[in-house]
């Protein structure tokens, strides 16, 4: 990563001008100081929420972080 800062926007348009020809990888998660982690939830049509897509974000990111790190959970 280039910065300290990194900003995210849902506009993919807008991400890939501000970002080309930078690659992340989960990795990079190491060096913040601040992490969001978002993903939808599926919903079943009996309107239950599926969360394992949610614990599997955070099985790979959690061990990645760096100890104190703020970690912000979006869903």
């Amino acid at each position: 990563m280039n910065s300290a800062h990194l900003f995210l926007f849902e506009n993919s348009d807008l991400c890939e001008a501000l970002f080309a020809g930078t690659n992340f990888t989960i990795s990079d998660l190491s060096m913040c100081d601040v992490v969001y982690l978002s993903i939808d939830v599926t919903i079943d049509e009996s309107n239950n929420s599926d969360f394992s897509l949610v614990q599997r974000l955070i099985d790979d990111a959690v061990p990645i972080l760096r100890k104190g790190v703020t970690q912000v959970l979006l869903f």
